[in-house]
């Protein structure tokens, strides 16, 4: 499960990541996987793990995050300490001057 904490109004975020066999638990804490902090284009929170489909079957493993600053990101097959990075993945960049466009037409 993954899960998210951040300090209010502000873009010091981190998602971590806990393990159980069951449910019901115990669950144990693998740490943290992503951390925003301030002037980066975005801010790690409500993460959801996805998957990408192709051909009818499941392909590379993403871990998207919601933020409102200036993208949605996305980071392929995220993982606990030690951190093994992967590019980021831009899933929805913040341009309104394209969304108008597009809305008049």
């Amino acid at each position: 499960m993954y899960y998210a904490g951040t300090t209010f109004g502000s873009q010091r975020s981190a998602i971590g990541l806990a393990t159980a066999t069951n449910i019901e638990g115990p669950w144990t804490d693998q740490g943290e996987v992503l951390r925003s902090q301030g002037g980066m284009s975005y801010n790690v929170i409500d993460s959801d793990p996805i998957r990408s489909v192709v051909n009818g079957q499941r392909a590379t493993p993403y871990l998207a995050w919601a933020s409102r600053w200036r993208s949605v990101p996305g980071q392929l097959g995220v993982q606990p300490q030690p951190r093994r990075r992967s590019p980021l993945v831009h899933l929805q960049q913040h341009r309104p001057a394209l969304t108008l466009r597009l809305a008049r037409k």
